[in-house]
């Protein structure tokens, strides 16, 4: 055979010191594409070696690998594989690539074959792939089947990825399969023809589309719309039916009318019919052809029934519907009674005819000021016993009144009290010395002068101590000497909840009015702990806290720009956005860079109180302020409308004491309150014209139970690290001894409180005058650790101890115990604490002295343990 260059290529081997049987220097390779194997793709390579001279290698076997590339020089194999032995005859070798390795390259573009023989380099240049000439039909982006005869498919048609378009004409299959897997089949002209019974389009699930009177489709979805049509003569007969087996279950006939078999069920979504006309629901009956309606939908939205609608007790399922209006009307006459629960009324609030002062074993104390006249207690010399403590005013004052019978004097309390009844009440009493010490430390209420008390001097069993606003005490005959009196009364605040049971029946209307109940954020006590804060005010929008750890002085603005706020309680926050808004965050000498930089609390929405907030913050001084006193303190209300001056407050030494000095420039350095506003979570409002499920009436009961479930607690209850000895309003008390241990003050922390409440202020002022931190042997250091998983204890005011003493056996010995209440009858310098037995005795031990045993005391809110 002649050789021609046209198909030979040669390559050169680099030079090599190796034997000759090992690697020849001149390879001589023919390639061709021989086609597709059954099972795989694969490539037959034909090649001569031969040495530097021309002559033929030896016969043998060869190691070589053959390599794919899409470039002729560099470059990553994307595909290759090894001969372990090729072997050669007369110089030439026969492989067919594919045989090792899966030859699974697209074959689109142009490739380059490399070649090592004997884990030598690869020979160079790389020798391009050429095409057979029957390959030409199906390379590159235009693909064209022959434009004469037919294009037969042995077995199937197979398409991996893309779309089979048909312009024009027919795709007929005689047979085999046509598979798509993935694309579409578009017909842009022409139809799907099922033309020989029993032929049909089978789905993956098993079910099958024969004709439009039979067959089942797992799915049948369109873009635009999907049209099944039925009575395409138009001869008046034909339906289109909806199967399940032989069973049709829905037809929509000629008519257009749609028959359900069974109901028709929404799992979701929404039944919607447009129409400009009434919409009616009903009772069809095949047998006359009758029609029974039962609702009517007007097109102008009024829905009328022409039956009763079942009341909730007679309801087969959650499902059922009602309106709420005649659900009230038939259950009405079965609503059961009401019954008063317990609510809290914070500090500060008027209610039961006064101003509310403490909460204490569960009542709320009211004070009002008698104003008409200054008044003797009784007409007649009286022997009652009344001590100083708090709890003791109701008892003191009806044992005088039980004695003196003093109903015939107009100018006794007793006549006052029982006669003119001051706002409508006939319980109000005269306060101990510690209840009107609460009056004066917690409220606005009285002047700076003498006011009674029911609490025996001791001089006689006729004199009474009076007590003065400014701290002064005096005393007065109770039968001859007249003098101002601030009346007490002691109440549990309710309100009229639904009381029911299992088999009650409860309207939607009963229900509504307590919905706020079921959803809305509670009220928070005065003084508790919320929101990085201390509750100092309740709305019904927001719950006020303030944060009462001021250190530092700082601008309220930092240049004169004018600025114009309210002094309004609840204008804080729109006065600080006003006076924020001329300060640039970047000044460390303003309180906006202190807010947003340091986020006391955790929080970054404080704001400054406008002077309304302040009022309301003073007025509950000690559980809100600790023992800060004597600052000037900025307020957010401006000196006058398009002032560069803003008010600032006086904090001075007295509790209840706030003044407004004149004004000052707001360039000057002051401290402030800072306080945020949380809102209150409303729940869900309906009335009488919605529309609900017995279900969602269910849910509500449900929930309100379990609302009321979690307000629930009783003196003796195990609770919150310790047992309950107390409830006051929403707010539990409770006790835990510590260990029997022994503990003292390791300083003297000022002026504490004996009422009931004030344990927890007593004990902050005691820990912020003391830095000790450590040492089990006081107070200060153990307060600052965890007990019981949690570190929020205090030290009982004497009130509270006596109340855990009546009301509780967590007192394990009976020696005396401390309190957090200062008792200045042992010492002028108040440097002394009142001590308690169980047994009733009293003490007072000096703060440094040896350690007693000691009560700590947690409180918390109902359901925030």
């Amino acid at each position: 055979m002649k050789k021609t260059d046209k198909n030979i290529t040669k390559y050169t081997f680099p030079q090599s010191t190796n034997s000759f049987k090992l690697m020849k220097h001149l390879f001589t390779l023919l390639i061709f594409l021989t086609g597709l194997a059954a099972t795989a793709q694969t490539i037959a390579v034909q090649g001569v070696l031969r040495d530097p001279k021309g002559r033929t290698v030896d016969d043998g076997y060869y190691e070589v690998v053959f390599s794919i590339y899409d470039q002729q020089a560099d470059g990553t194999a994307l595909w290759s594989e090894t001969h372990p032995s090729l072997e050669t005859h007369n110089g030439l070798f026969v492989a067919k690539l594919g045989t090792y390795e899966v030859l699974d390259i697209a074959f689109d573009t142009t490739y380059y074959l490399g070649i090592a023989i004997e884990g030598r380099a690869e020979i160079s240049p790389r020798m391009q792939l050429s095409l057979a000439p029957y390959a030409l039909g199906v390379f590159g982006a235009e693909n064209y089947f022959p434009g004469v005869g037919d294009v037969r498919i042995k077995d199937s048609l197979m398409i991996k990825e893309g779309s089979l378009s048909m312009a024009e004409g027919s795709l007929r299959l005689g047979k085999g399969d046509m598979k798509l897997d993935s694309g579409n089949l578009t017909l842009n002209g022409g139809d799907i023809v099922l033309d020989k019974e029993g032929a049909g389009i089978s789905f993956a699930d098993g079910t099958k589309l024969t004709t439009a009177f039979g067959g089942t489709a797992a799915n049948l979805s369109n873009n635009n719309s999907v049209i099944i049509a039925a009575d395409t003569d138009e001869d008046g007969v034909g339906s289109i039916d909806l199967n399940i087996g032989d069973s049709t279950h829905m037809r929509i006939d000629n008519a257009g009318r749609v028959n359900v078999r069974k109901d028709v069920l929404l799992d979701s979504g929404q039944l919607m019919a447009k129409t400009g006309n009434d919409l009616g629901f009903g009772h069809w009956n095949p047998a006359d052809s009758t029609y029974s309606e039962v609702m009517n939908m007007n097109a102008n939205g009024t829905v009328v029934f022409s039956g009763n609608v079942k009341a909730a007790g007679t309801a087969t399922s959650d499902e059922d519907l009602v309106n709420l209006g005649t659900l009230n009307s038939y259950l009405a006459p079965n609503i059961p009674d009401t019954a008063d629960v317990e609510i809290d009324v914070p500090i500060g609030s008027t209610y039961g005819g006064g101003t509310v002062f403490a909460k204490y074993n569960g009542y709320h104390y009211i004070a009002y000021e008698y104003t008409t006249a200054n008044l003797r207690i009784s007409a007649h010399y009286s022997t009652w016993t009344a001590t100083a403590a708090f709890g003791q005013g109701q008892s003191g004052t009806q044992q005088v009144f039980d004695g003196a019978n003093a109903e015939d004097y107009s100018l006794t309390v007793e006549n006052i009290v029982k006669n003119e009844r001051p706002q409508g009440y006939d319980d109000w009493f005269i306060p101990s010395r510690d209840e009107l010490q609460s009056v004066f430390d917690n409220t606005s209420v009285g002047s700076s002068q003498y006011y009674w008390t029911i609490t025996n001097t001791g001089m006689s069993t006729y004199y009474s101590l009076l007590l003065h606003r400014d701290g002064y005490t005096s005393s007065g005959r109770v039968y001859d000497q007249y003098y101002r009196t601030i009346l007490v009364r002691k109440v549990i605040p309710t309100e009229e909840i639904i009381q029911y049971d299992d088999n009650s029946t409860l309207t939607v209307g009963a229900l509504q009015n307590y919905l706020p109940v079921l959803n809305e954020e509670p009220v928070q006590p005065i003084g508790s702990d919320f929101g990085g804060g201390k509750v100092f005010a309740n709305d019904d929008d927001y719950v006020y806290v303030a944060y009462p750890f001021f250190t530092s002085s700082y601008q309220l603005n930092n240049n004169n720009t004018s600025f114009t706020s309210s002094t309004d309680f609840g204008s804080g926050y729109d006065n600080t956005q006003t006076i924020f808004g001329n300060s640039p965050d970047g000044n460390s000498s303003t309180w906006e860079y202190y807010i947003q930089n340091y986020a006391p609390g955790g929080y970054t929405d404080w704001y400054i109180p406008s002077q309304g907030e302040y009022d309301s913050i003073f007025i509950n001084y000690p559980q809100i302020m600790g023992s800060y006193t004597g600052y000037n303190l900025w307020t957010s209300s401006s000196y006058s409308s398009g002032s560069t001056y803003s008010r600032y407050a006086y904090f001075g030494s007295s509790s209840s004491y706030n003044s407004y000095s004149s004004y000052a420039s707001q360039s000057n350095y002051y401290r402030t309150i800072l306080i945020r506003r949380i809102p209150r979570v409303s729940g869900y409002t309906a009335d009488d014209n919605d529309f609900v499920t017995v279900g969602f009436l269910l849910d509500k009961i449900a929930e309100l139970e379990a609302r009321l479930d979690l307000f629930t607690a009783e003196v003796g209850d195990q609770r919150g690290g310790g047992t309950v000895f107390a409830i006051s309003g929403g707010t539990v008390y409770v006790a835990y001894e510590y260990g029997g241990t022994s503990l003292r003050y390791a300083s003297y922390g000022g002026a504490t409180s004996t009422s009931f409440g004030s344990g927890y202020s007593n004990t902050q002022n005691i820990l912020n005058y003391s830095s000790t931190t450590t040492g089990t042997s006081y107070f200060e250091g153990v307060l600052r650790t965890t007990i019981n998983g949690y570190d929020d204890w205090f030290i009982p005011s004497k009130s509270e101890l006596q109340s855990i003493f009546d009301n509780t056996s967590v007192a394990t010995t009976s020696s005396y115990y401390w309190t957090s209440s200062v008792d200045f009858s042992c010492s002028s310098s108040g440097n002394y604490y009142h001590e308690l037995t169980p047994s009733g005795s009293t003490n007072c031990q000096s703060y440094s002295s040896s350690g007693n045993y000691v009560i700590l005391v947690r409180k918390f809110t109902l359901g925030q343990e």
